[in-house]
C-alpha cells in the first residue's frame, strides 16, 4: 500500500520496523549523507537495485556499509518498509503497491523534512538555497562555511538543497515567506553556461522571490564567448537585472570584472566562503603526495600530462595519495565527511591539484600545494586575488617532467606555518546582511 510521504508518518512507521532502500544511485548517497536522516542509518537492512552491476556490491564503507541486493531478496522478509530513493518513484511505488508492501519516497520526504522546520518568526529568517544534494565535498565545505558565517546574525537559518529548487517547492516556500526574510543562494563555481542545471536553479530562485532581498554568495561566473550574444545569456541577464534587491558576490577578480560589465545589480568581491573556516595545521609527521586532478569538463590538463605529474612524483620517491572530493564511500553528515577529508590533506607533505577547493583545502590546513589552472581560469584568478602571498601555494603551468620534479622537491621544503586570514575581506558581505536585516525588521 502507498504511504503518505510526510515525516511524522515515516517516523511512526519505522519505530518498530526496518528499512530497505530501493535504488543505490546519487539520491541514495544524498540520503545517507543527510544530517537529519542519520538517526535512521542503523535501521537500514540493505539496498535493492535493478542495475545488475550494483547487485553484490556495497554502498558506504566501514561500519556504515550496506549490501546491495536484488529485489528478489525481499521475498520472505518480514517487518520492513521500503524507502525509494530514485526520482521517478511512482512507477516503482506501483510495483510495491501490487505486492501490498508499504513504501515511502525519499524525494518527497526530503521536501517535507525541509518544510517541517520552518516556523513563523517576527525576525528576518535566512533561507540558504541551492545547497548540494550531490557528493562534491568542495560544495559541501562551502555550505559548512556559509552556516558558520550566518550564525553570527542570531537569526533562524533554513536550508533548501538543489533538489528543492523546482517550481512546486519554490512556490510552496514563497507562500510561507514575509518581506522580512532574506534569500541566500549557495556560492561556488556554477553560475554561467558550464553547469546549466545549477544556473537554472539560480535563475528560478531569483525569479520566484521578487519581493525579498536575494544574495548570491561568492561565485565564479563563466559564460563561453559564443554564449554572450545568444538567447540563453540574454534571458539570464534579464532575470538578474530585473530584480531590484539582488546582490551578487563574486569570489575572484575575473568574475568580479565580468559581473560589473554585464550586471546592473550590486556586485561585491568576497573570498570563497571556505576561506572563512578556521582549521588546524598538522605539525607532526606528513607522508606522501596527494593528487587530486579533474576528470570533468573543467579539466585543462591533458591525460598525457597527468601521467607526467605522476611520473615526477614517482621520481621524487614519494608515494601518491589519490584524493577524491566525490567519494561515495564516506557516509555521514557533511561535517563528518569534511573533517575526514581535511585530515587527508593535513596528512600530506604536498598536494598537486587543479581543483579550486583542492588549493583552498591545502591553504587552510597549511599544506604545500602545486596548482594547475582549470579550463577557464577561476583557480588562478582566485589565487591572485587572495592567496598569492602564501609561498607554500604555487599556481603553475605545464612544465617538463624534470622541472616539475625539481619544483616538487622545492615545495616540500617551503615553510607553511601561516594559514590565510582573510576575515576582514568578508566585511562587505557582513555589512550587507546586517543592513538588510535592519531594513527588513524596521519596516
Amino acid at each position: 500500500m502507498r504511504i503518505n510521504n510526510n515525516v511524522e508518518e515515516f517516523r511512526e512507521r519505522v519505530k518498530n520496523s526496518h528499512i530497505v532502500c530501493h535504488g543505490a544511485g546519487n539520491n541514495a548517497y544524498s540520503m545517507l549523507n543527510n544530517d537529519e536522516f542519520g538517526c535512521y542509518l542503523d535501521r537500514i537492512l540493505f539496498f535493492v537495485d535493478r542495475d545488475e552491476k550494483r547487485v553484490g556490491t556495497y554502498i558506504g564503507q566501514g561500519n556504515r556499509s550496506y549490501a546491495i541486493k536484488s529485489v528478489d531478496d525481499l521475498k520472505g522478509l518480514d517487518n520492513y518498509v521500503v524507502l525509494i530513493t530514485v526520482s521517478d518513484y511512482k512507477k516503482i511505488g506501483d510495483l510495491y503497491n501490487s505486492q501490498n508492501i508499504d513504501w515511502f519516497s525519499w524525494v518527497e520526504l526530503a521536501k517535507d523534512l525541509a518544510f517541517s522546520h520552518v516556523t513563523v518568526s517576527s525576525m528576518s529568517r535566512l533561507f540558504l538555497m541551492n545547497t548540494p544534494d550531490y557528493v562534491n565535498m568542495g560544495d559541501h565545505a562551502i555550505t559548512v562555511a556559509e552556516y558558520a558565517f550566518l550564525r553570527q546574525y542570531n537569526r533562524p537559518i533554513y536550508e533548501f538543497g538543489s533538489s528543492l529548487c523546482d517550481d512546486d517547492s519554490l512556490q510552496r516556500l514563497r507562500e510561507q515567506l514575509t518581506p522580512r526574510d532574506i534569500i541566500l543562494i549557495q556560492g561556488g563555481g556554477n553560475m554561467g553556461s558550464l553547469w546549466r542545471t545549477c544556473e537554472d536553479n539560480i535563475r528560478r530562485i531569483v525569479s520566484f522571490f521578487k519581493d525579498n532581498a536575494v544574495v548570491i554568495l561568492p561565485q565564479s561566473i563563466f559564460y563561453e564567448d559564443n554564449i554572450l550574444k545568444n538567447e540563453f545569456f540574454q534571458k539570464g541577464l534579464d532575470i538578474y537585472n530585473s530584480h531590484q534587491r539582488l546582490f551578487i558576490c563574486t569570489r575572484e577578480t575575473r568574475s568580479y570584472t565580468f559581473a560589473k560589465a554585464y550586471f546592473k545589480n550590486n556586485i561585491l568581491l568576497v573570498p570563497d566562503m571556505v576561506l572563512f573556516l578556521k582549521e588546524s595545521k598538522n605539525d607532526g609527521n606528513r607522508d606522501g603526495i596527494g593528487v587530486m586532478l579533474r576528470t570533468d569538463k573543467e579539466r585543462a590538463l591533458s591525460h598525457d600530462y597527468i601521467e607526467i605529474v605522476k611520473l615526477a612524483i614517482g621520481r621524487s620517491r614519494n608515494k601518491i595519495k589519490e584524493i577524491s572530493h566525490h567519494s561515495n564511500e564516506i557516509v555521514g553528515g557533511r561535517q563528518e565527511r569534511l573533517h575526514y577529508l581535511l585530515d587527508v590533506y593535513r596528512s600530506c607533505r604536498l598536494v598537486v591539484t587543479d581543483r579550486l577547493h583542492g588549493m583552498i583545502f591545502s591553504a587552510i590546513t597549511g599544506t604545500p600545494c602545486i596548482v594547475f589552472d582549470n579550463s577557464y581560469g577561476k583557480v588562478k584568478s582566485l589565487y591572485n586575488t587572495w592567496l598569492k602571498d602564501f609561498r607554500y601555494i604555487r599556481v603553475v603551468a605545464e612544465m617538463p617532467v624534470d622541472e616539475l620534479e625539481t619544483l616538487i622537491e622545492e615545495m616540500m621544503k617551503v615553510p607553511h606555518d601561516r594559514v590565510p586570514s582573510v576575515d576582514k575581506e568578508y566585511e562587505s558581505l557582513r555589512e550587507l546582511i546586517t543592513r538588510l536585516i535592519k531594513e527588513n525588521e524596521n519596516v
